[in-house]
């Protein structure tokens, strides 16, 4: 009985060490791949942020882009306008605001004559 408990006892003993030996090996490699691990993750990340960065860089530009065609195109057609205008009036050509403030003129005359017109009938 007593072989039988010294050989169980034995057996522990060494199944014990396995244990203690696969347990140092796991601590041993997940040390040594932690610092791969990290780095690769830390480069990921970075990469990331630098496509962000980028992406918002790249947003803002087209933003001043299209705000600078937008004034630019505003500037040129302000001063093509001003021009047509400008060579139209040397041509006697009226503009819009004249042919409005002389339709409106027409219109008071042309209420007036009627006022008038009908005094006058009766």
């Amino acid at each position: 009985m007593k072989n039988i408990v010294s050989n169980a006892s034995a057996q522990v003993k060494d199944k014990s060490r396995s244990v203690l030996l696969v347990s140092l090996g796991v601590i041993a490699t997940v040390s040594d791949q932690y610092d791969k691990v990290f780095e690769t993750l830390v480069e990921k990340g970075r990469g990331v942020s630098e496509k962000r960065e980028s992406d918002k860089q790249e947003t803002k530009s087209e933003f001043v882009l299209t705000a600078k065609t937008r004034e630019v195109t505003r500037f040129i057609g302000d001063r093509f306008q001003g021009g047509v205008t400008r060579t139209l009036g040397r041509l006697g050509i009226p503009s819009q605001t004249e042919i409005t403030e002389l339709t409106r003129s027409i219109e008071l005359l042309t209420e007036k004559v009627t006022a008038m017109a009908t005094k006058s009938a009766a």
